[in-house]
């Protein structure tokens, strides 16, 4: 072989490094395209994404402000009568209410062979101003030798205390729930009225009505000769 021929050899090899260089450095190129694509599209997206978040949250808080100038117009165009009914009324349910749980619960100890035990009435530390009286804080009562006054009022007492834990446990949900949202930005999809936390209020003591109500057949039932108190049927539900 010649000096002409290796040469030739020579240039061709380098020839075909050049070529492979440039396919090497093409392919690089097309990958750093690749990627700013990429990247532009993600950036795009997570744009859009806070677009919406911010038009959800200004919607939320626009269906806020209608709800609030809906309330605030209904109020306005109540007379005086309508409001002094609508109290009328709402006074009337709680009075129902007090007065059907009172029979019940009365009902409870009466007509059982076995009625539950009338157990001192604890007091609510945790609920500050609390109503409850000191009357049955200390004592037992026995159908046999306190009169039926004295058992009604006590279970008048019973219905005030029952009421008054549900009313502050809800009210605490409330609180912690409108916190949350205050911390994560963003406001409850479900804005609840005053007049609607009164309605959830009532919905919660008629459900802990009915299902003490069926605690108290069931264990009369199955356990006739069990010990159980008034206050053991409150809180099962």
């Amino acid at each position: 072989m010649n000096q002409h021929q290796l040469h030739q050899q020579l240039q061709q090899q380098l020839l075909q490094q050049q070529q492979q260089q440039l396919q090497y450095q093409q392919q690089q190129h097309n990958m750093q395209q690749q990627q700013q694509l990429l990247q532009q599209q993600q950036l795009k997206m997570n744009i859009q994404q806070q677009q919406q978040q911010q038009q959800q949250q200004q919607q939320q808080q626009q269906q806020q402000q209608q709800q609030q100038q809906q309330q605030q117009q209904l109020q306005q165009q109540q007379s005086p009568k309508k409001t002094i009914i609508q109290k009328y009324n709402e006074d009337l349910d709680d009075m129902v209410i007090k007065t059907y749980t009172t029979r019940l619960v009365l009902t409870w100890i009466y007509n059982n062979p076995t009625p539950p035990i009338l157990s001192p009435l604890p007091k609510l530390k945790v609920i500050p101003n609390s109503s409850s009286s000191k009357q049955f804080s200390n004592k037992t009562l026995h159908t046999s030798t306190h009169t039926f006054q004295d058992i009604e009022s006590y279970v008048k007492e019973v219905f005030d205390l029952w009421d008054t834990v549900l009313s502050f446990f809800y009210s605490q949900h409330i609180k912690r729930s409108k916190a949350y949202y205050q911390n994560v930005k963003q406001s409850p999809q479900n804005v609840e009225s005053d007049h609607t936390v009164k309605l959830t209020l009532k919905s919660i003591l008629i459900g802990s009505i009915y299902y003490s109500d069926i605690f108290f057949r069931k264990s009369s039932v199955l356990k006739p000769k069990s010990n159980f108190t008034i206050l053991d049927i409150v809180i099962s539900r």
